[in-house]
């Protein structure tokens, strides 16, 4: 072996040990979030999350774009996950993350105005060629509002199997 195909095995291997060690570390001290940045992962994921979830709850109560039902309930089920399994440091408790949820989602009135629901879900419903305005429309934003207590239930204690049956009887 030439010298710098040693040299060059023996950074792979160095390099290799302090990727290694970094990931362990890493595990082992980062599996939990501090509340704050649960929070803001709750939040960055908000927005897909009631996207989805209306999408899906129009297709059962219109019967229309059934075809991408499934893409939409992988994807939101996906969020739901996420969310499921995040860890709160010095605090992991239901009751923490639901406070934390809660707050978030008064932050932006989705579990009191359907006007901000309505709002926010609009311009992803006109990509998806759906209409705006008429019943369908209006009952799925109610019905949103009327279910954001037993979402935040099922993402703060549900677990991937409860989360599955959710997202497939909404």
């Amino acid at each position: 072996m030439e010298l710098n195909e040693v040299m060059i095995k023996e950074l792979k291997n160095t390099i290799s040990n302090i990727v290694r060690e970094e990931l362990q570390r890493y595990l082992i001290t980062e599996m939990a979030v501090t509340l704050k940045d649960y929070r803001k992962n709750v939040e960055a994921l908000m927005q897909q999350i009631l996207e989805n979830w209306c999408l899906i709850r129009y297709t059962t109560i219109s019967g229309d774009k059934l075809e991408y039902r499934k893409h939409w309930c992988l994807e939101l089920k996906a969020h739901m996950n996420n969310i499921a399994a995040m860890k709160i440091k010095d605090g992991n408790k239901v009751t923490t993350k639901q406070n934390a949820i809660f707050d978030i989602w008064n932050k932006y009135d989705l579990d009191s105005d359907e006007n901000c629901i309505a709002l926010r879900i609009a311009t992803k419903f006109e990509m998806e060629n759906i209409d705006t305005v008429g019943e369908f429309f209006a009952q799925v934003v109610n019905d949103f509002k009327n279910e954001t207590t037993k979402l935040v239930k099922i993402l703060t204690t549900g677990n991937n199997y409860a989360i599955k049956e959710y997202v497939e009887n909404i």
